[in-house]
């Protein structure tokens, strides 16, 4: 019977996720209290967030080649 190896790439994915979504966390709750608590307007600090992300991934997707019509999965 065989060891089973750990996943390092794996794990170190996981974490960076973690703490990724950690910093997030703490980002939108400041920007909700400065914004006046539940009171102000979450959803709206949500989705202006949420686009901030989406725009960044598509920026890389595209500058890196991996968008566009041409590409081919």
């Amino acid at each position: 019977m065989q060891a089973k190896k750990i996943d390092w790439v794996l794990l170190a994915y996981f974490a960076l996720w973690y703490l990724g979504n950690y910093y997030y966390n703490i980002t939108n709750k400041l920007a909700l209290k400065a914004a006046g608590g539940a009171k102000g307007f979450p959803m709206t600090i949500a989705t202006m967030q949420a686009e901030d992300c989406w725009f960044a991934n598509g920026f890389h997707m595209f500058s890196l080649g991996f968008g566009g019509a041409q590409a081919r999965l």
